[in-house]
């Protein structure tokens, strides 16, 4: 009796494996129509430090590999060149001007400051694609980007507890498991936001380098506000910079990149691991670059449209099913792109107002993105790229001051040839007037009402060098 109950329970082991073969083997392949799409943002990551974009150190392993066989993007750019406007922009395929929220702080007349929310009326990417049916999940670490300030509008399940790389990836993975059974059936939709290499510079186990640094550079504490007065002298030319100095800050950086990428690095793993990698379109960009003492900037000033502060890396996978692999797209690309792109693949209405170009034609078809003029904007100024020039306005309380750059023969943007070139500079600053005009007469959000700061937030911003 014995054996025969031994025998049958391996007959049933047997025929259990055998099913969960079958089952293996006949899994059905998501969509390749409704793809679950990742889009991961990592805080700050000018382009040039990106081993996929020419940077020698090993920075973006991960990264790297991924760009290495799909959709590299070279001439990338962001709609502002700080996270609020920035990530405002990604979201609903809107210029700065359009949707409004572009300040950091709104009224500091009480105890405590109020700043700017996303606009209700906003039409989210996330909200989009919620209709569609998919499962939205963001998990995000920066004070700028939170529920409170409207960006949680259109996700299911928002996360912004976060501190570090390691527990971004974590939660991430973590919500990724427990909302399987919600997910089931539905594709997914995951914004992630990793904040690492945003000032101030932790130490890391990446890139140290050697040699004294003036106190504040080596490790700012969330309340200490050496880092924010020091970097406030430099930025304004109160103090210099030592080559030394600045190398040390090159190293934190780079070691707060690696971070970055090695939580992704995990992500993709883990996408493998559960057969969702292939028929995934995972995204990874930035909301905007940072300044090391080029132009004798520092971090990401709101008046700085300084090439390391506004070109971005965009790596995209597709789905397997598309077969587009090894393709390096050259022309100019924004961040208001990837929303009416992701609509256009889903075939979504597209939503009144959006100005963001469809790259699909040349994701899938290898043609050009048409030829249009690049805006970035924030409160404290705008630019306009157009072929080979930059055009640069910073309001001023005696009057806005004006800068051209040719950037084929002068890249590092040292002269003003904006009195050389006075018709070039009459007819960008005209067509930024005419883009926006046009673009706020298709759409303009209603502006929401500001929402006040708590001591924690004015607290966090402080030591982000945000307010002083």
């Amino acid at each position: 009796m014995k054996h025969r109950w031994r025998a049958a329970a391996a007959a049933i082991m047997v025929i259990c494996a055998a099913v969960g073969v079958i089952t293996t083997v006949a899994r059905p392949r998501t969509d390749p129509r409704r793809p679950d799409i990742l889009l991961i943002v990592v805080d700050t990551l000018r382009r040039d430090h990106v081993g996929a974009y020419g940077y020698p150190r090993a920075t973006t392993p991960a990264i790297d590999d991924l760009a290495s066989s799909n959709i590299v993007f070279t001439n990338a750019y962001p709609n502002s060149n700080w996270t609020k406007p920035s990530v405002a922009s990604l979201f609903t395929g809107l210029y700065v001007s359009q949707h409004g929220v572009k300040q950091v702080v709104t009224d500091t007349a009480a105890a405590l400051p109020t700043t700017q929310r996303l606009p209700e009326d906003a039409t989210t990417l996330a909200e989009i694609l919620k209709d569609q049916g998919y499962y939205t999940m963001g998990v995000v670490e920066n004070v700028h980007v939170s529920a409170k300030l409207g960006f949680s509008q259109g996700f299911e399940l928002w996360d912004e507890i976060p501190y570090g790389a390691t527990n971004v990836t974590n939660t991430f993975l973590y919500h990724l498991d427990q909302t399987r059974r919600e997910r089931r059936g539905k594709p997914l939709f995951a914004y992630i936001h990793y904040f690492d290499p945003h000032a101030p510079y932790y130490r890391t186990r990446s890139f140290e380098g050697e040699g004294a640094v003036v106190p504040g550079l080596q490790e700012a504490k969330s309340t200490d506000y050496r880092w924010t007065t020091y970097t406030y002298g430099v930025d304004r030319g109160l103090i210099g910079l030592s080559s030394v100095e600045r190398q040390r800050l090159v190293d934190l950086y780079d070691g707060e990149v690696r971070n970055a990428d090695t939580g992704i690095a995990r992500i993709l793993a883990t996408l493998k691991d559960e057969r969702i990698f292939d028929d995934a379109w995972i995204i990874v960009t930035s909301d905007h670059g940072e300044n090391f003492y080029e132009g004798r900037r520092l971090t990401h000033p709101h008046d700085c449209f300084a090439n390391a502060q506004i070109r971005i890396p965009l790596v995209m996978k597709m789905p397997a099913a598309l077969e587009r692999k090894n393709l390096t797209v050259t022309d100019t690309v924004e961040l208001v792109d990837i929303a009416p792109t992701i609509m256009a693949y889903l075939g979504a209405e597209q939503v009144g107002g959006m100005v963001g170009a469809n790259l699909l034609p040349a994701i899938l078809d290898g043609q050009g993105v048409p030829g249009r003029i690049v805006i970035a904007e924030s409160e404290s100024g705008v630019i306009v790229l157009a072929s080979k020039y930059k055009y640069w306005r910073v309001p001023m309380a005696a009057g806005s001051v004006e800068f051209l750059y040719d950037e084929a023969a002068d890249p590092l943007e040292e002269t003003n040839i904006r009195t050389v070139e006075m018709a070039t500079t009459v007819k960008l600053a005209a067509a930024y007037r005419d883009v926006t005009d046009e673009a706020k007469r298709r759409q303009t959000l209603k502006a929401s009402g500001s929402v006040q700061l708590s001591q924690d937030e004015v607290e966090r911003m402080r030591s982000l060098g945000y307010l002083h």
